[in-house]
């Protein structure tokens, strides 16, 4: 970042036309002012706070629904995830939420956590809706490896 002090006299240029390599990004500084302002007073967190308490929430009621599947929670507040000890199914649920309409990613040393990670700003129906086709993912894919026998 940088910034360009020019004496009112000289100062010829028009809005907009004041830019370049070294002179800052007008649209990012003030993006970035605002979202300063939302934090200070507290917006951000309080609803990060709650987006968080909703993501665990949904995990617990997940992992009750599939006890002794070999499920367990990971993370902390919104950067949270579902463990799969079973070997290729973290993948399996990612693939099956994508056909669900949620691009979701698995972490781990071994792909086994299907990771939640949504925006800071996600709001309160967009996260239901996709934690409801994530949860619809994991039973696609847990039923269908009863059905074939890979799960127990």
């Amino acid at each position: 970042m940088a910034i360009a002090l020019v004496r009112p006299g000289i100062d010829l240029w028009a809005p907009g036309e004041h830019n370049g390599t070294f002179r800052g990004n007008a649209l990012a500084f003030v993006a970035a002012t605002e979202a300063l302002a939302l934090w200070e007073e507290g917006l951000v967190e309080d609803a990060a706070a709650r987006r968080a308490e909703e993501i665990a929430d949904w995990t617990r009621r997940l992992l009750a629904r599939w006890p002794g599947r070999g499920l367990s929670a990971r993370g902390l507040g919104m950067m949270s995830g579902v463990a799969f000890a079973e070997p290729g199914m973290a993948d399996a649920v990612a693939r099956r939420a994508f056909e669900l309409g949620v691009m979701i990613e698995t972490a781990g040393p071994n792909d086994e956590v299907l990771k939640l990670f949504p925006a800071l700003t996600i709001d309160p129906a967009t996260l239901a809706d996709g934690l409801g086709r994530i949860a619809a993912a994991v039973a696609d894919v847990l039923t269908a490896g009863e059905e074939v026998g890979l799960v127990a």
